[in-house]
């Protein structure tokens, strides 16, 4: 078993919290690490991070450390009743998710298979466990899942109508391992 980094936006980290997003497609290129990934191993979530003082957590520093971690994907939609939290987090320094630790990372995953198909073989059930959000309506999630692959990937070769080779790499969240 090897512990491997991945990258999601804030939307799809909270999507794999609450477990509605269990598949992800990554582009096939010669210089990818995904084919040396196997079922049975671990993924950590790497996000957009971020540290908070004392003054904004009282209590919650740790002496000796520099400042409360948070994640952007928890505080995208903080709630009216956290106003003091919103303000204060608006003003974050939020830091890139390759400079996050990996005895930082919250959520861990564990690959449960793998395969390499074309883009446009997705199926409705592919895009439900990319994470779609609604409701079972094909023309709706169609739509949803395509502009999100070219929200990311917007450049030939790789757009969703260039129907690229794609890993399919399937997963289930699983508990951070002791540190």
């Amino acid at each position: 078993m090897t512990d491997h980094p991945i990258i999601f936006s804030a939307e799809m980290a909270r999507a794999v919290q609450s477990r509605r997003k269990t598949e992800t497609r990554r582009l096939v290129k010669k210089s990818d690490p995904y084919h040396n990934w196997k079922v049975g191993d671990r993924l950590w979530l790497r996000e957009t991070w971020g540290r908070l003082d004392d003054q904004v957590c009282p209590g919650q520093v740790r002496p000796g450390h520099e400042g409360h971690l948070v994640f952007s994907a928890e505080h995208d939609t903080v709630s009216a009743e956290h106003d003091t939290d919103r303000e204060q987090l608006r003003d974050q320094r939020w830091r890139s998710p390759l400079l996050l630790r990996k005895t930082n990372a919250r959520i861990w995953m564990e690959i449960t298979h793998r395969r390499i198909e074309s883009l446009r073989e997705i199926t409705l059930t592919g895009i439900v466990r990319e994470g779609w959000p609604g409701s079972d309506n094909p023309m709706q999630a169609a739509w949803w899942f395509q502009e999100l692959w070219d929200r990311l990937h917007g450049d030939k070769p790789y757009r969703f109508q260039d129907n690229p080779n794609v890993w399919v790499i399937g997963f289930r969240k699983i508990e951070p391992p002791a540190r």
